[in-house]
């Protein structure tokens, strides 16, 4: 019984790890992006594929092809036609 309880709090403690690392993650990517918009760049193809994960936890946005400078930039007024079909917004399809 004692071996189970300490396998679960184990499994407990990975599990709460793995998210604190999740949401570091999320956290560190909403600044990159944050940091575009405020200097008036659109990545315009934000996809898993296009962030890389190096071997300290950092992350890095990639694949700049498809940005825009967009300095007067209306965010309901969007091209429909620029992105991964996969990873758009559904009202874009």
């Amino acid at each position: 019984m004692v071996a189970k309880l300490g396998e679960g709090e184990k499994e407990k403690q990975n599990v709460l790890n793995e998210t604190r690392s999740l949401i570091r993650l999320r956290s560190e990517l909403t600044e990159c992006v944050q940091y575009l918009h405020q200097n008036n760049i659109i990545h315009r193809d934000l996809k898993p594929d296009n962030v890389l994960i190096s071997m300290d936890g950092s992350i890095k946005l990639c694949d700049f092809n498809l940005a825009k400078e967009a300095p007067n930039c209306n965010p309901f007024h969007m091209s429909k036609d620029v992105g991964t079909q996969h990873y758009m917004a559904p009202e874009f399809l």
